[in-house]
């Protein structure tokens, strides 16, 4: 397969995971139909790709996206301000990021460190993630991004956008940005270094390292 289908098929398989339905999927060189019967959520039709939510997602050739699955619109206009909350807090008009199972993920970063690093608040959890040094590491206090009207776009072969948001940096001053990977069924916030080509993201105790990922820009 293509790395658009190999992309699409593991959001593909996200999706299926939270609406546990059964599905027939025809692979028509880079392009994707899917037929599909909801079994929740009241979606009790067959769709075509080009109707169905997951079109919101996108392949690494594809145009900036639109917000996906179950994500709300952007909140605002323009790259957004960070608000200062703590213990799972979620202010107004926070950006929503990513999944894990069915709760939402936010847009998030937090000091480690001497670092100032992108990652993601997972609400029930009372903390912010963020990835450093191999590990995942909580904090109870941290800054949501509010407020904007960016968007995700895949990144090729490590090279970062040039609107690409600037969310942080290292202690020795590198800026860090604002990524997204999918992984076991998630779509988890991390952070992207330039310099190593790869978006972190912090999952299961763990820092994991993706070269195909999203960039946030704005």
């Amino acid at each position: 397969m293509s790395r658009a289908q190999i992309y699409l098929y593991n959001i593909y398989k996200f999706y299926n995971t939270i609406y546990q339905n059964s599905s027939i999927m025809e692979w028509h060189g880079t392009f994707i139909y899917i037929f599909e019967l909801l079994t929740m959520k009241g979606l009790n039709n067959f769709k075509t790709y080009s109707e169905h939510p997951i079109n919101h997602f996108h392949c690494p050739d594809a145009a900036p996206s639109a917000p996906v699955l179950g994500f709300a619109a952007p909140t605002g206009s323009g790259p957004g301000c960070w608000v200062a909350a703590a213990n799972g807090e979620v202010p107004p008009n926070a950006l929503q990021g990513g999944f894990d199972s069915s709760e939402q993920l936010y847009i998030a970063r937090a000091r480690h460190e001497g670092d100032l690093i992108p990652g993601k608040l997972h609400p029930s959890h009372g903390v912010t993630y963020v990835a450093w040094g191999g590990g995942e590491h909580g904090h109870g206090e941290y800054e949501v991004l509010c407020a904007g009207g960016g968007q995700w776009v895949p990144v090729d072969a490590g090279n970062i956008p040039p609107n690409a948001l600037p969310a942080g940096e290292t202690a020795e001053g590198e800026p860090l940005f604002i990524g997204r990977a999918t992984h076991e069924g998630t779509i988890t916030v991390g952070k992207v270094q330039p310099s190593h080509g790869v978006c972190y993201i912090p999952y299961g105790g763990e820092e994991l390292a993706y070269k195909e990922f999203e960039v946030y820009v704005a």
